[in-house]
């Protein structure tokens, strides 16, 4: 499964507003994003895999979904960018989701979870977004590099990177408000959190 749910279309009718398909995540540094980014190149030449790469690498918080009306998720984003103060992370090793999905690991982290937590429960109570089912306690934080892996493709990709490094430490500062076009993923918004020790959380 995608991290960002892909459904790849917007709801156009003439009788409804069109819907836009957005999704909350978290940018990595520049190092470890050009690293992603590398990688992706290289998987998709050696494996001959045509991958879907719109997306700028990310950690995603929460699964995408439509809405009417972008703007009180702007709203909400641009006021969590301030009530959240930045802390390390850290990227280590690689893994796989039986669907398809490639990705480099998040490590276990309280405080990544517990933001992706929060913000998955602000938009079901503010905004009345429910979260999906894989939203729980399983879900799993990490950083796509492929999806869609046909299953004769994946277990040589998994033994192809069991043996390239990968190790990235770095302070989370930067959130992303992700929107689907119908042609691919653009960042519709950008932040970096503000919020310094010492301040109110909310």
């Amino acid at each position: 499964m995608s991290p960002i749910r892909r459904v790849r279309r917007l709801l156009v009718s003439p009788d409804a507003k069109p819907r836009s398909e957005i999704a909350f995540v978290a940018f990595l540094s520049d190092e470890a994003h050009n690293y992603a980014r590398a990688l992706q190149l290289s998987l998709a030449r050696e494996f001959g895999l045509d991958l879907e790469l719109s997306a700028t690498p990310h950690v995603t918080l929460k699964l995408s979904f439509q809405t009417p009306d972008l703007e009180p998720f702007v709203s909400y984003f641009d006021r969590l960018l301030t009530e959240v103060e930045p802390f390390q992370i850290r990227l280590r090793g690689f893994d796989a989701f039986p669907e398809g999905v490639v990705f480099m690991d998040v490590e276990s982290n309280a405080r990544l979870d517990a933001l992706r937590r929060r913000v998955v429960a602000d938009l079901a109570e503010r905004h009345g977004v429910p979260p999906f089912p894989v939203e729980g306690n399983a879900f799993r934080l990490h950083v796509t590099l492929a999806s869609g892996v046909p299953r004769r493709k994946l277990d040589r990709i998994r033994e192809h990177l069991a043996a390239t490094p990968a190790d990235f430490r770095f302070e989370l500062r930067a959130l992303g408000l992700l929107c689907y076009t119908g042609g691919g993923w653009i960042t519709y918004r950008r932040g970096m959190l503000s919020r310094t020790p010492g301040e109110s959380g909310r």
